[in-house]
Protein backbone atom coordinates (compact mmCIF):
# COMPACT_ATOMS: atom_id res chain seq x y z
CA UNK A 1 0.00 0.00 0.00
CA UNK A 2 1.38 3.40 -1.02
CA UNK A 3 0.14 6.71 0.33
CA UNK A 4 0.01 9.80 -1.92
CA UNK A 5 -0.71 13.52 -1.73
CA UNK A 6 -2.59 14.90 -4.72
CA UNK A 7 -2.58 18.67 -5.29
CA UNK A 8 -4.96 20.01 -7.90
CA UNK A 9 -4.43 23.33 -9.62
CA UNK A 10 -7.12 26.02 -9.86
CA UNK A 11 -9.93 24.02 -8.24
CA UNK A 12 -12.96 25.88 -6.90
CA UNK A 13 -11.36 29.24 -7.68
CA UNK A 14 -13.44 32.04 -9.15
CA UNK A 15 -16.36 29.73 -9.90
CA UNK A 16 -14.31 27.56 -12.27
CA UNK A 17 -13.21 23.93 -12.05
CA UNK A 18 -15.82 23.22 -9.40
CA UNK A 19 -15.19 19.91 -7.68
CA UNK A 20 -17.02 19.07 -4.47
CA UNK A 21 -14.55 17.34 -2.18
CA UNK A 22 -17.15 14.89 -0.85
CA UNK A 23 -17.98 13.86 -4.41
CA UNK A 24 -14.27 13.52 -5.17
CA UNK A 25 -13.80 11.26 -2.16
CA UNK A 26 -16.67 9.06 -3.36
CA UNK A 27 -15.23 8.78 -6.89
CA UNK A 28 -11.79 7.90 -5.52
CA UNK A 29 -13.22 5.28 -3.15
CA UNK A 30 -15.25 3.66 -5.96
CA UNK A 31 -12.06 3.54 -8.06
CA UNK A 32 -10.38 1.48 -5.33
CA UNK A 33 -8.37 4.13 -3.51
CA UNK A 34 -8.41 3.81 0.27
CA UNK A 35 -8.47 6.15 3.26
CA UNK A 36 -9.28 9.13 1.02
CA UNK A 37 -9.09 12.45 2.89
CA UNK A 38 -9.49 15.99 1.62
CA UNK A 39 -8.53 19.28 3.19
CA UNK A 40 -10.46 22.46 2.49
CA UNK A 41 -12.07 23.00 -0.91
CA UNK A 42 -9.00 23.79 -3.00
CA UNK A 43 -8.00 20.34 -4.22
CA UNK A 44 -5.86 18.79 -1.47
CA UNK A 45 -6.28 15.02 -1.30
CA UNK A 46 -4.42 12.33 0.61
CA UNK A 47 -5.17 8.70 -0.24
CA UNK A 48 -3.73 5.20 -0.33
CA UNK A 49 -3.37 3.00 -3.37
CA UNK A 50 -2.63 -0.69 -3.85
CA UNK A 51 -0.63 0.44 -6.89
CA UNK A 52 2.79 1.81 -5.87
CA UNK A 53 3.90 2.92 -9.35
CA UNK A 54 3.41 6.69 -9.29
CA UNK A 55 3.09 6.98 -13.09
CA UNK A 56 0.23 4.48 -13.16
CA UNK A 57 -1.51 6.12 -10.21
CA UNK A 58 -1.11 9.54 -11.82
CA UNK A 59 -2.63 8.26 -15.05
CA UNK A 60 -5.52 6.64 -13.19
CA UNK A 61 -6.19 9.82 -11.19
CA UNK A 62 -5.98 12.01 -14.30
CA UNK A 63 -8.47 9.77 -16.08
CA UNK A 64 -10.87 9.84 -13.11
CA UNK A 65 -10.70 13.64 -12.92
CA UNK A 66 -11.32 14.01 -16.63
CA UNK A 67 -14.16 11.48 -16.74
CA UNK A 68 -16.05 12.57 -13.63
CA UNK A 69 -15.24 16.27 -13.36
CA UNK A 70 -14.04 17.32 -16.82
CA UNK A 71 -10.79 18.41 -15.13
CA UNK A 72 -7.81 18.35 -17.49
CA UNK A 73 -5.21 20.57 -15.82
CA UNK A 74 -1.84 19.16 -14.74
CA UNK A 75 -1.87 17.43 -11.38
CA UNK A 76 0.83 17.15 -8.77
CA UNK A 77 1.06 13.69 -7.23
CA UNK A 78 3.65 13.15 -4.51
CA UNK A 79 4.42 10.03 -2.49
CA UNK A 80 3.48 10.81 1.11
CA UNK A 81 6.84 9.45 2.28
CA UNK A 82 8.48 12.34 0.40
CA UNK A 83 5.79 14.95 1.07
CA UNK A 84 5.93 14.58 4.86
CA UNK A 85 9.59 15.70 4.76
CA UNK A 86 9.12 18.72 2.48
CA UNK A 87 9.20 21.11 5.40
CA UNK A 88 12.73 19.89 6.13
CA UNK A 89 13.71 21.59 2.85
CA UNK A 90 12.19 24.92 3.93
CA UNK A 91 14.97 27.51 4.27
CA UNK A 92 15.35 28.07 8.00
CA UNK A 93 15.86 31.79 7.44
CA UNK A 94 12.21 31.97 6.35
CA UNK A 95 11.21 31.09 9.90
CA UNK A 96 13.50 33.58 11.64
CA UNK A 97 12.73 36.78 9.70
CA UNK A 98 11.25 39.32 12.09
CA UNK A 99 9.16 41.31 9.59
CA UNK A 100 5.69 39.75 9.22
CA UNK A 101 5.85 37.45 6.20
CA UNK A 102 3.68 34.89 4.51
CA UNK A 103 5.24 31.64 3.41
CA UNK A 104 4.02 29.75 0.35
CA UNK A 105 5.18 26.58 -1.35
CA UNK A 106 4.76 26.04 -5.09
CA UNK A 107 4.79 22.45 -6.26
CA UNK A 108 6.03 22.03 -9.83
CA UNK A 109 5.22 19.32 -12.36
CA UNK A 110 8.97 18.93 -12.95
CA UNK A 111 12.26 20.45 -11.85
CA UNK A 112 12.97 23.70 -13.70
CA UNK A 113 16.09 24.33 -15.75
CA UNK A 114 19.03 26.10 -14.13
CA UNK A 115 18.74 29.25 -16.28
CA UNK A 116 15.07 29.59 -15.38
CA UNK A 117 15.88 29.26 -11.69
CA UNK A 118 18.54 31.95 -12.07
CA UNK A 119 15.95 34.21 -13.74
CA UNK A 120 13.55 33.65 -10.83
CA UNK A 121 16.27 34.58 -8.35
CA UNK A 122 16.70 37.98 -10.05
CA UNK A 123 13.29 38.86 -8.55
CA UNK A 124 14.45 38.29 -4.96
CA UNK A 125 14.23 41.52 -2.96
CA UNK A 126 13.29 42.86 0.48
CA UNK A 127 9.60 42.16 -0.13
CA UNK A 128 9.72 38.65 -1.59
CA UNK A 129 12.18 35.79 -1.84
CA UNK A 130 12.18 32.61 -3.90
CA UNK A 131 14.17 29.47 -3.18
CA UNK A 132 14.01 26.47 -5.53
CA UNK A 133 14.73 22.97 -4.26
CA UNK A 134 14.10 20.14 -6.70
CA UNK A 135 10.53 20.61 -8.05
CA UNK A 136 9.50 22.92 -5.21
CA UNK A 137 9.65 26.68 -4.84
CA UNK A 138 9.62 28.16 -1.35
CA UNK A 139 8.38 31.75 -1.23
CA UNK A 140 8.20 34.30 1.52
CA UNK A 141 6.66 37.69 0.98
CA UNK A 142 5.57 40.67 3.00
CA UNK A 143 1.96 40.79 4.03
CA UNK A 144 1.54 44.54 4.20
CA UNK A 145 -0.18 45.14 0.88
CA UNK A 146 3.06 45.80 -1.03
CA UNK A 147 2.77 45.05 -4.78
CA UNK A 148 4.53 41.75 -5.39
CA UNK A 149 5.63 39.75 -8.41
CA UNK A 150 4.61 36.48 -6.77
CA UNK A 151 1.62 34.55 -8.02
CA UNK A 152 1.19 31.02 -9.28
CA UNK A 153 1.06 32.38 -12.85
CA UNK A 154 4.33 34.27 -12.24
CA UNK A 155 6.06 31.07 -11.08
CA UNK A 156 4.80 29.18 -14.14
CA UNK A 157 5.79 31.95 -16.55
CA UNK A 158 9.33 32.33 -15.21
CA UNK A 159 10.10 28.64 -14.64
CA UNK A 160 8.16 27.39 -17.70
CA UNK A 161 6.50 24.53 -15.83
CA UNK A 162 3.02 24.01 -14.40
CA UNK A 163 2.65 24.67 -10.69
CA UNK A 164 0.18 24.78 -7.86
CA UNK A 165 0.79 26.80 -4.71
CA UNK A 166 -0.22 26.26 -1.10
CA UNK A 167 0.35 28.33 2.01
CA UNK A 168 2.54 26.96 4.77
CA UNK A 169 -0.42 26.06 7.02
CA UNK A 170 -2.01 23.88 4.33
CA UNK A 171 1.28 22.09 3.65
CA UNK A 172 1.73 21.47 7.38
CA UNK A 173 -1.83 20.20 7.78
CA UNK A 174 -1.48 17.66 4.97
CA UNK A 175 1.60 16.16 6.66
CA UNK A 176 -0.67 15.09 9.56
CA UNK A 177 -2.99 12.96 7.38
Amino acid sequence: MEKFVLLLRAVNVGGRNIIKMQQLKTVFAKAGFLDVKTYIQSGNIVFESKEANISRVKEQVSNLLKEHFNYELPIILIPFSYYKNILDLLPQTYLTIETPRKIYISFLTESPKKDQIETLYTYNNDNENFEVKEAIVFIWCVKDGTKLNFSNAFIERILKVSATTRNLNTVKKLTTY
